[in-house]
């Protein structure tokens, strides 16, 4: 099981789901087998990242600790030899337009500028720094990473556990280390804990085996916005399928991530 890299003793086995007439039982024996189901070690609430972080009880020590245990993951997993697609690069990134219209009757029309800004600065910096991204393939930086690194999959104990990793899709979870560091930073800075990044950063590249140089930092801020592009998108999906108060605070989520998009491509032009 690939969630083991980073969670040793935390999925304990695979049980089975049955039914029998109207019941549904769990690792029983009597009934036919309708699903499996992953047994997992019961984890403290209050270690889980996100709502320390909503109580300001995360500190510099956690930081340092999570980036050693990531740069450790990344220098240790798999390197990927998939070669660079660009077209495939923006499809993703420009998927956001699928959202165009509904942001234009929720949110207004400076908010569909934004999305349609923020195409255009991408497929610039995907056409201008394609050897940039060669380069990183080349190097061994594409891994088969963890692919949803954010803080609600994350437990802070004295040494950190990191949980749900995407199992389902090779293509999502084989990605570039900056990709994956990215969409951390990212949803730490969503929550205003720009200082928090910046350690986390500093941290993991202080004895990283490759650099953070200028080229770097700009291909991390690329990823950043994609990993806010993508957020928004998902924020309106939900938005559309709910009501009242729940539709509310997606809307909410909606702008949050397209207005740090926005800050994001300042650095990208």
């Amino acid at each position: 099981m690939l969630n083991n890299r980073l969670t040793k003793g935390m999925y304990l086995d695979v049980v089975t789901v049955r039914k029998k007439d109207t019941e549904i039982s769990i690792d029983g024996t009597e009934g036919v087998i309708i699903d499996y189901a992953i047994r997992m070690k019961r984890m403290q609430d209050a270690k889980q990242m996100h709502l320390m972080l909503d109580k300001n009880q995360v500190t510099l020590k956690h930081i340092k600790a999570l980036a050693v245990l990531i740069r450790a993951f990344h220098e240790r997993t798999d390197v990927i030899h998939r070669k660079f697609n660009e077209d495939h690069f923006s499809s993703r990134f420009n998927d956001i337009l699928s959202i165009a219209d509904f942001v234009l009757t929720t949110l207004g029309a400076q908010q569909v500028k934004t999305i349609e800004k923020a195409v255009h600065v991408s497929d610039n910096f995907l056409e201008n720094h394609r050897d940039l991204f060669i380069q990183r393939v080349e190097s061994g930086c594409v891994r088969d990473c963890h692919g949803d690194l954010h803080s609600r999959n994350i437990f802070l104990y004295t040494k950190p556990v990191i949980f749900d990793c995407i199992e389902f899709n090779d293509e999502f979870r084989q990605i570039d280390v900056l990709d994956e560091l990215a969409f951390f930073c990212m949803d730490l800075e969503a929550e205003g804990f720009y200082k928090l990044s910046k350690a986390f950063t500093d941290y993991y590249f202080s004895k990283a085996k490759n650099e953070f140089g200028k080229n770097e930092h700009l291909l991390f801020t690329y990823y950043k916005c994609y990993r806010a592009n993508v957020r928004a998108k998902v924020n309106a999906l939900r938005a559309m399928k709910a009501e009242g108060q729940v539709r509310e605070k997606n809307l909410v989520d909606l702008k949050r991530y397209l207005i740090l998009m926005d800050k994001y491509l300042i650095y990208l032009v």
